[in-house]
């Protein structure tokens, strides 16, 4: 499965220093259901394509996993802020362009004190996925599910 995200990473044109693996962390934002993208793998495509490039943050909005976890257990993306919905939250400080997404300066608080992390979101085009990259948070692929519902 590894080597599946490796390729699709490749096919996006983002480079691999390293291996790339996907960590479970005991707070629940685990991503082990994340790395069926592409896979045989039941409703993971939410039937939404992604945001176009041409969108000033295509990251805005809410992405999951797969898409039965659209509904009530998305990860919502705001100009300001990141909500996962483990109850993880990052206030962004800096957000920046980087080849094939952003990079994002944020303060996390996820299991312990507030922390300093750097967000990398890409996007897989070919496989209809965003990559989050984190040091606070596990790394996940996810899914559009939409544009954020107001509150």
């Amino acid at each position: 499965m590894v080597l599946f995200i490796r390729a699709v990473m490749v096919a996006a044109g983002i480079a691999i220093a390293a291996p790339f693996t996907l960590p479970v962390m005991a707070n629940g934002d685990n991503a082990a259901s994340a790395t069926r993208i592409g896979g045989e793998g039941e409703g993971l495509s939410s039937g939404k394509s992604l945001p176009t490039d041409e969108k000033e943050l295509r990251f805005l909005g809410m992405w999951a996993a797969e898409a039965a976890l659209c509904k009530e257990m998305a990860w919502r993306f705001s100009e300001r802020e990141l909500r996962t919905p483990a109850g993880s939250v990052c206030q962004f400080s800096t957000i920046s362009e980087a080849q094939g997404g952003y990079d994002i300066q944020a303060r996390c608080t996820s299991e312990g004190p507030p922390t300093d992390d750097v967000l990398s979101l890409r996007f897989a085009e070919s496989a209809q996925a965003m990559l989050f990259e984190s040091d606070s948070i596990a790394d996940a692929g996810l899914i559009y599910c939409g544009p954020l519902e107001q509150e």
